[in-house]
């Protein structure tokens, strides 16, 4: 058994990255590290736009540069260095969108991490996270309101080539019937995922949010979003609302989402935001986007009793997470094992053991995809006669560019030492200080008769 633990389009000219797609998948690389804190962003990498008389735009820029998502309306709003991309003021009916006008290939496997702001007026409405066909470059957000820049309504059209919006809903109307195919209802504070233009951007799913998605001011607002897109297309939405990152949705799978072969080749991505009679102001920052990683845990555990003097063995496990990327090169696996515990053998279906002191290494050179398990390792120990009462082994995956940040393991064995001879004494009854007075006493009667023996015998040869 197994035991254990009006509408403007600013940026038009694509600029290609460089971009590295030959070779490894599972090698991290930088397609985009944008802060938006700065006056400008490079001249060309996004589209931005807006309606109802705002536009999305940098708080720290003082004036327009060419090229570049442009100044806040009376700006600049912070300082150089400390801005936001802000995607709609606190007013009415306002919308605002950016767009990374470089197309990625689908497949290629993100990491998208960015900071989240809404605040500052009663509730309304929300920010998107979408991608879009990477053929297209729209000039206009989607409707305003409860379609948070991104889905339709019954007045105006979504944002043209739009394949899966992810949106980040304080008012809740983005689940709604009327902001695009299907829907079930208001939600408030919740997040919901909508298909593409081609399915009228129909609801998928949804749930309330874990935590608060905005605050009473820019200061209590922040909130850290993650979002993964594995090379199988396989997207997982986590958010940190200041504790730790949550997963709030997962096995979004993009190719089948809106219905079979329907996945565009490329994509790009963007943001977008809107309000309608209740308003919030909308930021992002901080953006960091990297080609998708390898995150790969091990699990450590026991199989049945160890006994004082006997044998044991543990099961390793090294798991790559689903919405990871496959791993690349060799990984391996190691086992530490505590005195009282001495490895004996190490084996599993393709990997290769060694064993040196108290340490169990197991290397393999194939490739671990995301979802999956490697085979199991089994290793055996012996158990010491002097081994205490309870024992911790620790374990730890080596994978190159592993994304989790503690890829280790242990697990606690009770030793039971009931079969050791000298590991209890016999039950007496008698405190313990008694049975040493008795034994002394014993010891004393026997000095004292061996002696009188010996006086006996010494006075009849006289």
């Amino acid at each position: 058994m197994l035991m254990r633990k009006s509408i403007v389009r600013t940026n038009l000219l694509a600029i290609a990255l460089v971009m590295s797609f030959v070779g490894s998948p599972a090698q991290a690389a930088a397609l985009a590290n944008e802060s938006f804190k700065g006056i400008s962003t490079p001249d060309g990498t996004w589209l931005s736009g807006g309606g109802g008389g705002s536009l999305a735009c940098l708080t720290a820029a003082p004036s327009d540069a060419s090229g570049s998502i442009p100044a806040c309306s009376g700006g600049p709003v912070d300082a150089d260095g400390a801005g936001y991309l802000r995607l709609t003021p606190t007013a009415q009916f306002r919308s605002g969108y950016a767009i990374y006008n470089t197309a990625i290939p689908a497949g290629q496997g993100l990491s998208v991490n960015f900071d989240m702001l809404q605040y500052g007026g009663n509730g309304a409405d929300g920010i998107a996270f979408f991608l879009i066909d990477g053929d297209e470059s729209p000039s206009a957000p989607g409707a305003f309101g409860g379609s948070l820049g991104y889905s339709s309504d019954s007045l105006d059209p979504g944002i043209v080539g739009g394949y899966v919006g992810v949106g980040f809903d304080s008012f809740g109307n983005f689940s709604g019937n009327d902001h695009g195919a299907g829907g079930i209802g208001r939600t408030e504070n919740s997040i919901v995922i909508r298909g593409s233009e081609a399915t009228n951007y129909q609801y998928v799913t949804g749930k309330v949010a874990s935590g608060s998605l905005m605050g009473a001011d820019r200061a209590g607002s922040k909130r850290q979003v993650r979002i993964t897109i594995s090379t199988s297309n396989i997207m997982t939405v986590s958010v940190n609302y200041g504790s730790g990152f949550v997963t709030e949705l997962s096995n979004i799978n993009l190719a089948t989402i809106n219905g079979a072969s329907t996945m565009p080749s490329s994509f790009k991505f963007g943001f977008a935001a809107s309000t309608g009679d209740q308003t919030n102001t909308h930021e992002i920052q901080g953006l960091v986007i990297n080609t998708n990683q390898p995150n790969v845990s091990v699990d450590i555990a026991h199989t049945g009793a160890f006994n004082a003097g006997g044998n044991g063995q543990f099961t390793l496990t090294a798991t790559n997470a689903a919405d990871a990327e496959n791993t690349a090169g060799s990984y391996s696996v190691a086992q530490t094992l505590p005195a009282g515990l001495i490895p004996t053998a190490a084996s599993g279906d393709g990997w290769n053991c060694t064993i040196n002191g108290q340490t169990v290494t197991c290397d393999r050179g194939d490739v671990l995809p995301a979802g999956t398990s490697a085979p199991v390792i089994t290793v055996s120990a012996a158990v010491a006669k002097t081994a205490p009462a309870s024992l911790v082994t620790t374990a730890a995956v080596t994978v190159t560019d592993n994304s989790n940040p503690d890829p280790t393991d242990s697990d606690t064995v009770a030793i039971d030492l009931s079969g050791v001879l000298g590991a209890s004494a016999p039950a007496t009854g008698l405190p313990a200080q008694s049975m040493f007075g008795f034994g002394l006493a014993a010891l004393a009667s026997l000095v004292l008769i061996f002696l009188a023996n010996r006086f006996r015998r010494s006075s009849e040869t006289v």
